[in-house]
């Protein structure tokens, strides 16, 4: 099963593989295999992009015509949040996961949340998409071509310990107070969401362990400031990466 956000991207790689393959492979954008549920477990390999350039508006449309909720507009990179819906159905001893993005290592909370998700391989696209046969071969045998990278240094990038993204993203996303996390804004002017704000700071902080600085005087600070978690759940949703204007 070959998911991406470009048509011409996904008829290629259909091609190469029934070309090179006696294989049935199909093709489909993120709403449609969103859409497929349990029948992810009749599939052996999922060949799934990571970076969504598409505008909300051609996502909505998208997820009309596959009858599935709109994937957020705040995730740019819905590859690892369909790897995980993947997972939900399938087990990787039946399917097999490939990430091919020239985004899956763009930071470490990304390469994090990809790894959570379940992918078994990711590829960068200048290691994979020069021509059919550079494409076949990581699909079809991952294993030959797949380098391992080195261990993340969490402490370097001022973490307590390895986060938790996903946990991270489901927490904000979740939260009464979602909009003001993920946009890092202002809350003075919503006193009656003070109390929420705390909460789900607090819940972040135990997700993503960094980003507290110690208080001055007896006032220690407890959890992340607001703008920090927004930055890095921004890190993780890819929110700085390029989008189509329409």
């Amino acid at each position: 099963m070959i998911v991406d956000d470009s048509p011409s991207v996904r008829d290629a790689r259909q091609l190469w593989l029934r070309e090179a393959t006696d294989a049935q492979v199909d093709a489909l954008d993120f709403e449609g295999a969103l859409a497929l549920g349990t029948r992810w477990g009749q599939v052996d390999i999922a060949v799934l992009d990571g970076h969504d350039r598409r505008s909300p508006e051609r996502r909505a449309a998208a997820a009309r015509r596959s009858g599935v909720d709109s994937i957020p507009a705040h995730d740019h990179f819905p590859g690892a949040r369909l790897a995980q819906e993947v997972r939900r159905h399938t087990p990787a001893g039946v399917t097999s996961i490939i990430l091919i993005s020239a985004y899956a290592r763009e930071n470490e909370l990304i390469s994090r949340r990809i790894v959570q998700a379940g992918v078994d391989y990711v590829f960068d696209h200048f290691e994979v998409d020069q021509d059919r046969e550079t494409f076949v071969r990581p699909v079809t045998q991952p294993w030959t071509f797949s380098s391992r990278r080195a261990s993340i240094d969490w402490a370097a990038l001022g973490y307590e310990r390895a986060p938790d993204v996903q946990a991270a993203i489901d927490i904000a996303e979740s939260s009464p107070v979602a909009d003001m996390v993920l946009n890092d804004e202002a809350h003075a002017a919503h006193p009656s969401d003070e109390w929420a704000i705390r909460s789900v700071r607090h819940r972040l902080g135990d997700a993503l362990p960094g980003g507290v600085s110690a208080g001055a005087g007896p006032r220690q600070a407890r959890a992340p400031r607001k703008s920090w978690l927004s930055q890095q759940l921004g890190l993780a949703l890819g929110r700085h990466l390029p989008t189509d204007p329409e």
